[in-house]
C-alpha cells in the first residue's frame, strides 16, 4: 500500500513537471521569436529549431523538469509516509497506554505492557505497575494476617468461656470443648484424652469425650502411656502433624459412607512443662500454621483449666 501510494505521488508529480518544463520551453520559444521580430506560428517556429542548433536544448527542459518531478514527488511522499507511520505509532502507544493505566485503575496488576528500546514511559509504567503489585500484596497479607489474628483472638475468648463456665466438671468441659473445638476449626473427628492413673500407679490416658460428625460419643477407651501417637505425643510433649494419614489410620463416617481424613494433629494438653492430656483432630482439610497455633493455645488453656481443677481437689 506504501509502494503503490508512492508510485502514484512520483507520477503526478512527473507530470507536473513534464508540463511546467514543456511551459518553460514554450516561453522561452515565444521570447526567441519576440525578440528575432518575428510573429508565432507553427512554421517559423519549425523553422527557428531547424535554423539555430541552440533551440534543441531547449527540448531538454521538459525531461528535466520531469525527472525533477519525480524524484521531488518520491521523496515527499516518502517523508509524508514516514510522518504517517510515526503519527500511528503515536496514537498507538497512547492506546497501549490508555488501556494500561485503565486496566491497572482497575485493579489488574498482572497486565502486560511491551517496553520497546527508548521507552521510558513505557518502562516508568511497568515500574509503577510492579510498585502497586507489591502494595496490594502486601496489603492482602497484612488483612490475612489481621483475619487471622481476629479469627485466633476470638476463638480464646469463645474457648475461656467454655473453660470457666465449666472448670468444676472435667466430662462436661472435655464434651464442651470438643464439640466447640470441631465446629471451630472444621475438623470432623476429635478425641479428648485426659491423663490418669491406675492403682498400680501406672500412668495412661482415658478417652472423655470424642466427636464424629455432629454426633457425640461417649467410649470406654484407654491409651497407655508411650502408647501409638497419642503417648508419642505425651512423651515428646510436642505437636505432632501429619498432612497425609495412611488410608487404614481412621475412618470418618457420614451418611455418604466412610472416607480418610486428610490431615491429623495430636496436640498435648501442657502447662508449665506437665502433661495433662491430649487432644486429637482429624480432618478433611490441611491446617494452615494459624490455625495450627490456635489449637495448640486452646491446648495449653484447657491443661491451666485442668491443673487448677486438680490443685483444687488436693486442697479440698
Amino acid at each position: 500500500m506504501k509502494k503503490k501510494t508512492q508510485n502514484n505521488a512520483a507520477y503526478s508529480y512527473t507530470v507536473m513537471g513534464l508540463l511546467i518544463g514543456l511551459g518553460f520551453m514554450a516561453i522561452i520559444v515565444f521570447l526567441e521569436l519576440v525578440f528575432q521580430g518575428k510573429p508565432i506560428t507553427f512554421e517559423l517556429v519549425v523553422e527557428a529549431f531547424r535554423d539555430s542548433p541552440t533551440m534543441w536544448i531547449y527540448l531538454v527542459l521538459p525531461f528535466l523538469f520531469a525527472a525533477f518531478g519525480y524524484y521531488a514527488g518520491h521523496e515527499l511522499q516518502h517523508r509524508i509516509d514516514d510522518l504517517s507511520n510515526d503519527i500511528a505509532n503515536e496514537q498507538s502507544k497512547s492506546r497501549m497506554i490508555f488501556d494500561f493505566v485503565e486496566k491497572m485503575r482497575q485493579g489488574q496488576t498482572d497486565v502486560q505492557y511491551d517496553v520497546r528500546e527508548g521507552d521510558e514511559i513505557g518502562k516508568s509504567l511497568i515500574n509503577l505497575r510492579d510498585e502497586l503489585k507489591r502494595s496490594q500484596e502486601e496489603e492482602n497479607i497484612r488483612k490475612n494476617e489481621d483475619k487471622e489474628r481476629h479469627w485466633i483472638t476470638e476463638g480464646m475468648a469463645k474457648f475461656g468461656a467454655i473453660l470457666r463456665e465449666n472448670i468444676g466438671d472435667l466430662d462436661k468441659l472435655s464434651n464442651e470443648v470438643v464439640m466447640n473445638l470441631v465446629q471451630y476449626v472444621n475438623a470432623q473427628q476429635a478425641g479428648f484424652f485426659i491423663l490418669a492413673e491406675k492403682e498400680d500407679g501406672t500412668k495412661y490416658f482415658k478417652m472423655t469425650a470424642s466427636y464424629a460428625y455432629g454426633r457425640k460419643k461417649y467410649p470406654d477407651g484407654s491409651i497407655e502411656w508411650g502408647e501409638g501417637l497419642v503417648g508419642a505425643c505425651a512423651l515428646e510433649q510436642k505437636t505432632i502433624f501429619i498432612k497425609e494419614t495412611k488410608d487404614d489410620y481412621v475412618k470418618i463416617t457420614s451418611g455418604l459412607g466412610k472416607s480418610n481424613p486428610r490431615s491429623l494433629v495430636i496436640v498435648p494438653l501442657k502447662f508449665n512443662d506437665e502433661i495433662y492430656g491430649v487432644m486429637e483432630l482429624a480432618s478433611f482439610i490441611k491446617y494452615q500454621p494459624f490455625e495450627i497455633e490456635f489449637i495448640e493455645r486452646v491446648a495449653e488453656s484447657i491443661a491451666s483449666t485442668i491443673s487448677t481443677v486438680n490443685i483444687n481437689i488436693r486442697t479440698a
